[in-house]
């Protein structure tokens, strides 16, 4: 039984199915693929979308049986009791403890890469590493009035150089407002209070505030079968948030030996 269909959980299934193993894939949304599907919606990225083509591919060859639009439970799992359970969850994104997190107007990134048009024009995205300017930049080329929002000195600081400089050079492009050495204070009902290292605040007004300050693992259906008796193997960013790579070579490995 493996419960999430990101690069993880796609890979351990196929390699598990392959070698033998009577698999069922098991997915809450509609369709497969995870993290990848939102990370290849940016058109810089859309090569991302052969890798999820493969792994459906494979996954169906290998006769693994998929489990669409199906959360699954402990109750489940009691029900389908299997030998294995392969636990691919993902991770959900951090909501910093700032007044008026909970408000209508923030957002996440995923409910922003989604192919349609925004609805919004002037947008706020807090946190300039590697998601959030590739967030913003597919917003500005929708035409949004984009301001990213940095705690650091510098932005997206954990992308690789060449990398780094085109992403840079095409948020200037953009006209992408990029504000370094700024924390977020407090999101009010039409923008953001941020303020400076030298403690002086200032207003950006927005419609919309996307929050891009990283993931937190989904580990909530382990803790609760943790000791429920079953093998059970936890994969890629339930564990913590990392990279495609990383999720798929953990989910060859324990596909490789259950």
């Amino acid at each position: 039984m493996v419960i999430g269909s990101g690069p993880g959980g796609l890979n351990a299934a196929w390699i598990a199915a392959k070698r033998g193993h009577e698999v069922h894939l098991y997915e809450q949304k509609e369709v497969i693929g995870g993290k990848l599907i939102i990370g290849s919606v940016p058109k810089f990225k859309k090569e991302i979308s052969n890798l999820i083509k493969f792994l459906k591919k494979q996954t169906l060859m290998s006769g693994v049986k998929f489990h669409l639009n199906c959360e699954v439970t402990p109750a489940l799992i009691r029900t389908a009791d299997p030998d294995v359970v392969i636990l691919a969850t993902g991770a959900m994104p951090l909501r910093p403890p700032v007044e008026g997190i909970d408000s209508k107007i923030v957002i996440c990134v995923d409910d922003v890469l989604n192919g349609r048009q925004p609805e919004w024009e002037r947008i706020v995205v807090i946190g300039g590493g590697a998601s959030g300017c590739e967030t913003a930049l597919y917003l500005a080329e929708f035409g949004c009035r984009v301001t990213i929002v940095e705690m650091l000195s510098k932005m997206a600081s954990n992308l690789e150089s060449i990398t780094r400089k085109v992403i840079l050079k095409k948020l200037v492009e953009n006209k992408v407002t990029m504000l370094t050495g700024f924390k977020l204070v407090r999101i009010l009902v039409n923008g953001v209070q941020i303020s400076g290292k030298d403690g002086t605040e200032i207003f950006v007004g927005a419609d919309r505030v996307v929050m891009s300050v990283g993931n937190r693992p989904d580990n909530r259906l382990y803790q609760q079968i943790a000791f429920s008796g079953y093998e059970i193997h936890r994969i890629g960013d339930c564990i913590e948030p990392r990279s495609i790579k990383q999720a798929i070579y953990e989910g060859t490995v324990v596909g490789r030996t259950v």
